[in-house]
This record gives structure tokens, sequence and C-alpha cells, in this order.
């Protein structure tokens, strides 16, 4: 007899949309519930603490999202859920250091029309 926390307890996180699920939750299903991306879920147990500098982490974002337009702009089977994966992994990286420096153009972008926005009142 399995425990109530066992089959409560998160397993897989969507890599599209970030939605974590249990075990119970994934059964029988052939797509993420929240999203519908037939893509492999992460195994939470993966998770990992990796220790580097912002900085860094922005070039190697800012490379990753140039070299996805690049694909998707060039290479006809490149799927918009692999644009949409990249993307995904960067909005991950950017929430957990929401204060910092966006890590991609578009999160530049949006902190600059925001910015502007403030003084125009």
């Amino acid at each position: 007899m399995r425990h109530k926390l066992d089959e409560e307890t998160k397993v897989a996180r969507c890599l599209i949309c970030r939605s974590e699920f249990s075990i119970d939750q994934l059964r029988d299903i052939k797509c993420c519930p929240n999203c519908g991306d037939k893509g492999q879920p992460l195994a939470i147990e993966d998770d990992v603490a990796i220790t580097i500098n912002w900085h860094e982490l922005r070039i190697l974002c800012s490379w990753a999202a140039k070299w996805c337009e690049h694909m998707a702009a060039s290479d006809q089977s490149w799927t918009s859920d692999k644009r949409l994966a990249i993307y995904s992994i960067i909005g991950a990286l950017q929430e957990q250091y929401p204060g910092f420096q966006p890590l991609g153009l578009v999160g530049e972008l949006v902190k600059l029309n925001r910015s502007n926005s403030h003084h125009i009142h």
C-alpha cells in the first residue's frame, strides 16, 4: 500500500510550461495535461544546483536564443516546440533571480519598456 504523500509527490516537470506532476497525474497520458506538449517531461530528481557568474549565464542564454532564432529561420525541421523549450529554460533560470539583469534580449526589452513607461507619467 502506497502512502498518500507518495501519490502527491511531484516527480516530473513539463519542459515547456514548467508545470509539475505526480506519478498518478501522469498515468495514462500522452502529453502535458496543462499545455499539451508531447515531449519527454523532466525528472525533478535530476534537478541540480550549479555555481556560475550571472554574466556568464547571460552570455550562454544569449547565444542559445540567437542559435534558436537562426535555426527557426533556416531549418524547416526546427519545430516551434524546440524554440519554446529554449525560451522556457531561459525563463526558468531568470525566475530564480528576478531582480538580476535579464538573461535574454526579450527580458531586456521588457525591462526597458517598463522603465520608459514609468518616466512618461
